[in-house]
């Protein structure tokens, strides 16, 4: 498992950027070989069910105890130290919603402002640029970053029950 996420003055690169898409029946390889659900309970897999379901990534980086982990940062922040924001983004084509800490909150809008642009390089490609400029998008409508913890959606139904779950108002 790897070492809990804190509270960091300047953030670290968005490296890895696990892709969530709509709420599907449960696929015990979404995590690859890793630890069964990536490490997260099943009590965690049954809250998050009806939020949305995890894509598979395809690097082990992803399935050792990396989603539990930012899950965990965020809830901390949320429910215990009331440090999340959520707010939005609008572009021409669509709102990206985010819930983040209050001090990460101007950098995960110059991030997720670069992904809307096709910009920016990570482990695997996020696809925010195509989920707000293709009409039909099979992909993912929301996102878990977890090198610093924080989330962004173009769903509004998962941001709003993500943002319940979490604490944050």
């Amino acid at each position: 498992m790897e070492r809990p996420l804190e509270m960091r003055e300047e953030m670290r690169r968005s490296w890895l950027v696990q892709r969530l898409q709509i709420p599907r029946a449960p696929n015990p390889f979404s995590f690859g070989g890793g630890y069964e659900n990536g490490g997260l309970t099943k009590e965690a897999m049954g809250l998050l069910r009806n939020i949305f379901s995890f894509d598979y990534m395809g690097s082990a980086e992803f399935e050792w105890g990396a989603v539990p982990n930012a899950l965990q940062f965020l809830a901390r922040q949320g429910h215990g130290e009331k440090n999340l924001v959520a707010d939005m983004i609008v572009f021409p084509e669509g709102i990206v919603s985010y819930i983040c800490p209050k001090q990460y909150e101007e950098e995960v809008k110059k991030r997720i402002i670069a992904w809307a642009h096709n910009k920016g390089e990570t482990k695997e490609h996020v696809g925010l640029y195509e989920a707000l400029h293709k009409d039909e998008w099979p992909g993912a409508l929301g996102w878990l970053e977890l090198d610093n913890g924080y989330m962004f959606f173009v769903d509004k139904d998962m941001f709003e029950k993500t943002k319940e779950l979490l604490g944050c108002t």
